[in-house]
């Protein structure tokens, strides 16, 4: 378990905050059956991918840069926020100790 958090900015001045008790789904567009559709894919569960140097920033920057979209924490399925990666201007890694 960590203490870091980190906190996204995105363009228009939004900030989300996520820790180790975050998990990220990417939504990516498919072609199934000569139809395209977005779907979320596998989560990215924080709290598996920390690095000993670095923190969460190795696995979040390969996670952003390889998904158009995502969301956070999904509890209600009908209440939640869908971000788009290109919109994130800096990730701040912060030690919370």
């Amino acid at each position: 378990m960590s203490d870091f958090e980190v906190i996204i900015h995105f363009s228009n001045g939004d900030k989300v905050t996520i820790d180790e008790k975050s998990f990220i789904l990417p939504i990516k567009l498919v072609e199934y059956k000569d139809e395209k559709f977005c779907s979320k894919l596998q989560p990215l569960n924080l709290e598996e991918v920390f690095h000993i140097h670095d923190g969460y920033i190795p696995e979040l920057t390969t996670f952003f840069a390889l998904n158009e979209f995502f969301t956070i924490d999904e509890i209600d399925s009908y209440n939640k926020k869908v971000y788009k990666t290109s919109s994130i201007v800096m990730l701040e890694q912060i030690d919370k100790r």
